[in-house]
């Protein structure tokens, strides 16, 4: 994602926060943004490059966020969002 794009997820997810949207609002926002952006690139680079960019971003969001670190096992070559709205 370019920071263009980061910015305006996070402003979105913000806006939804300020709100007064709870928890399962923001995860059920960021798993259909996830899904919208597998639509779009696996005709492009597959499921398993999906997959393998969807990795990548566990990877390094928990490095800021350590509680993401379990998810990156869940997801070895399939691309599976749900489990993110409870973690």
């Amino acid at each position: 994602m370019t920071n263009l794009a980061i910015r305006r997820l996070t402003g979105a997810l913000t806006r939804q926060a300020e709100a007064g949207e709870g928890p399962t609002q923001i995860a059920d926002a960021v798993v259909a943004t996830w899904q919208e952006m597998h639509a779009a690139l696996a005709p492009i680079v597959g499921k398993v490059g999906v997959a393998a960019l969807y990795a990548r971003t566990l990877h390094l969001t928990a490095q800021t966020h350590p509680w993401l670190a379990d998810a990156q096992d869940l997801f070895p070559t399939s691309i599976d969002v749900e489990p993110l709205k409870f973690l």
